[in-house]
């Protein structure tokens, strides 16, 4: 009798060992339950190791569960990849809400873009690298035998407003990016939710998200950030300049003139990108009398004020004005002119 149970406990004790290992495999990689033909890998958001498209990640990569944290009102990065064991084809990539027990984090603050390789550099310096966030892949296609880019909407460059479904060819990687806006508000908390990837073959799989929101909120930070923003001027005329009539085998093409939407963007982007410190770099216009107009630059100005940065120093570059080489009494007193008249303008 006693070896009858001791041989009934051993086998309910196999079954439930089985039955554990099913689950935590299913749990660990649920592309497999769902005979996904992909691999995920979930890589480091800051490193200084470049994912391409002919990159196996190392395997203590392979996982589908993202973990972050971050304060209220932070913008958080994360990453995530797919390598294709064949062909996939429209994979489309969407997320869920973040839900926890302090309350939901909305579907409208997880962001997904595809890390779009391409090519940068000139005459002997040209390198292949991941630095593009886009919601189409297609809209910026590679000549890998000329190693030059090529626009898909050359007259008016513009974005997909939503993620585009991707393909991703046998044997290559394709790289994600994840961020994940914390609302002002959000409570304290661990949230939850998931990105789900749907194939054209039927196929699917999960990617588990879960954030910490912090009990704190950050300071202000003790540094100004900014970045040298040259390439970014409004136009007196509004329309905005695209790269229509440019070589087409471009690498570096700055649309140096914007109109008002496209440097509110600008601003904006900036801004989610933790600079508190937009150069301003308007041309100087000269009128007829040799008087400065100052509208445009005082447009600017309001629109970095509108964009939200602040009580902030003026960091300004005007285009077209050399700075620092008067050298004549009359160059001395005109610069004096003008630099006591861009002084009140910031100062209103």
């Amino acid at each position: 009798m006693f070896k009858k149970k001791a041989f009934l406990l051993s086998a309910v004790m196999l079954m439930l060992f089985v039955v554990a290992i099913d689950l935590c495999l299913g749990q660990a990689t649920p592309e497999k339950r769902a005979d996904f033909n992909g691999l995920i890998f979930v890589t480091p958001a800051m490193s200084d190791d470049l994912l391409l498209p002919t990159t196996l990640p190392d395997f203590r990569y392979r996982s589908s569960e993202i973990s972050i944290f971050a304060s209220p009102g932070e913008y958080e990065p994360a990453t995530f990849s797919i390598y294709a064991m064949t062909d996939l084809k429209d994979v489309k990539v969407t997320a869920g809400a973040l839900m926890g027990e302090a309350g939901c984090i909305p579907v409208e603050a997880v962001d997904i873009r595809v890390v779009k390789c391409w090519y940068q550099g000139c005459e002997d310096d040209i390198y292949f690298t991941p630095e593009l966030l886009l919601k189409d892949d297609t809209y910026v296609q590679v000549d890998d035998e000329k190693q030059t880019n090529i626009l898909k909407s050359p007259d008016a460059p513009r974005d997909a407003d939503t993620l585009q479904p991707v393909a991703i060819p046998i044997n290559t990687l394709k790289q994600f990016w994840v961020t994940v806006q914390v609302p002002d508000d959000a409570a304290a908390g661990m949230y939850r939710g998931t990105i789900q990837i749907e194939s054209a073959d039927g196929t699917s799989a999960q990617v588990e998200l879960a954030i910490e929101v912090l009990p704190i909120k950050l300071a202000r930070p003790m540094l100004e950030y900014m970045v040298f923003n040259g390439a970014g001027r409004l136009d007196p005329a509004n329309v905005g300049e695209s790269v229509k009539g440019l070589n087409p085998n471009w690498r570096y093409t700055f649309i140096l003139l914007k109109n008002e939407a496209q440097y509110k963007a600008e601003l904006q982007n900036l801004k989610a990108h933790g600079i508190t410190q937009p150069m301003i770099c308007q041309d100087l216009v000269r009128r007829e009398d040799g008087s400065y107009d100052f509208t445009l630059l005082e447009r600017a100005m309001e629109l970095v004020q509108e964009a939200g940065f602040g009580d902030i120093p003026l960091f300004y570059a005007p285009y077209g004005k050399s700075v620092g080489n008067q050298k004549t009494p009359e160059e001395l007193a005109e610069m004096k002119v003008w630099v006591k008249q861009v002084i009140e303008l910031a100062q209103k």
